[in-house]
């Protein structure tokens, strides 16, 4: 069983829409645990103990250094940090922009 932690913010509806996504994928895999974690978790030594990777959003220095001092897979939902080597997932902004405009033109 693969067991991945979700540190990412669910008092937004962005969030909580992501958590939704990466659950109903995870559902289809079977083979994956899904647990949500805080911020407050993260910065635990040892807290990821037994996980197999985590889906972040990665939003300040101290939960970067502790994500990587855990030596597991991460994939950065927020991006905003670019000096990792984590797998980051961002959104082309330009790309969206144009394609707002081209709607209203």
């Amino acid at each position: 069983m693969t067991t991945i932690a979700l540190a990412i913010e669910n008092s937004r509806d962005h969030g909580r829409n992501m958590i939704r996504g990466i659950a109903a994928f995870g559902q289809l895999r079977r083979d994956w645990r899904l647990r949500l974690v805080t911020p407050a978790e993260l910065v635990v030594t040892g807290a990821l103990d037994g996980y197999s990777g985590v889906i972040a959003r990665v939003a300040d220095a101290r939960i970067l250094q502790h994500l990587k001092a855990a030596n597991l897979p991460v994939v950065d939902v927020f991006a905003h940090f670019t000096q990792t080597d984590f797998i980051r997932v961002d959104t082309d902004h330009a790309k969206l922009g144009r394609r707002a405009a081209d709607y209203f033109l």
